[in-house]
């Protein structure tokens, strides 16, 4: 992210010192106004970015977003809000090895409308989700419940983290899938004993921080271990789970 370039080539703007670590926000603003859930048809954007990292290593993938409706603690998560982001996998190609993302930042607001986004305290925001593994034929692997969160296990605040949510035995920033197409870091993973090498995981957000509504989004890498590749951003299959029309 030091060298942030618009698609003719002009500086971003965007400026940030050596050995920094951030999160790069795009809002829609109409006559100064953020847009938010008070326009949903105007909140979606569609967009791409690549990496090139010092090694000289080509990252690219789908930039992510919000759904229209996102869970939250507010109140409690009930079936109307209860969203689900689901990425699909194969070993096509000799792929061996995943590498499993999940970003959890807090806002700083109202539920409608959303002014800005926390990022003051990145290791008190969390994720709690349900996690099915589906092979080809759409028939489900039931697996455990993990957290996604801006830690690791040497972290201060694991033990901490897992006893006040209480509904997981996991929590970590990046994880493998299963047994198949484990982390390449040799990380937890989030189907254990499952050996589905061609199919999709389904992630349902659980919790998440009460009183925050928090955003959530994830990025799935798949490679071979040898210099070949893939990257993409979890994808929301439905706004609304369990709603009725």
């Amino acid at each position: 992210m030091s060298d942030i370039i618009t698609n003719n080539g002009n500086p971003s703007g965007v400026v940030l010192p050596d050995n920094s670590y951030g999160i790069v926000i795009i809002s829609l603003i109409i006559d100064g106004i953020i847009q938010g859930f008070e326009v949903p048809e105007l909140q979606v954007l569609l967009g791409n970015f690549r990496i090139i990292d010092n090694a000289g290593y080509e990252y690219r993938t789908n930039s992510t977003g919000s759904p229209q409706v996102i869970g939250s603690n507010i109140g409690g998560i009930g079936p109307e809000f209860d969203p689900s982001y689901i990425f699909n996998f194969n070993n096509e190609a000799g792929i061996v090895l995943s590498d499993i993302f999940g970003i959890s930042v807090g806002t700083n607001g109202a539920f409608i409308p959303i002014d800005s986004v926390d990022v003051a305290n990145p290791t008190e925001n969390f994720t709690l989700l349900d996690v099915d593994i589906f092979n080809l034929n759409e028939i489900p692997f039931s697996c455990r419940n993990i957290i996604f969160a801006c830690i690791t296990q040497e972290s201060p605040r694991y033990l901490e983290l897992l006893e006040s949510v209480g509904e997981a035995s996991v929590a970590n920033f990046e994880y493998g899938i299963n047994e198949a197409i484990p982390n390449s870091k040799d990380g937890e993973l989030l189907c254990p004993s499952n050996n589905i090498s061609n199919g999709f995981a389904n992630l349902r957000v659980l919790a998440q921080p009460v009183g925050e509504v928090e955003y959530f989004v994830g990025f799935v890498g798949l490679n071979n271990g040898n210099g070949r590749g893939s990257m993409d951003s979890f994808r929301t299959p439905t706004a609304c789970l369990g709603c009725e029309e």
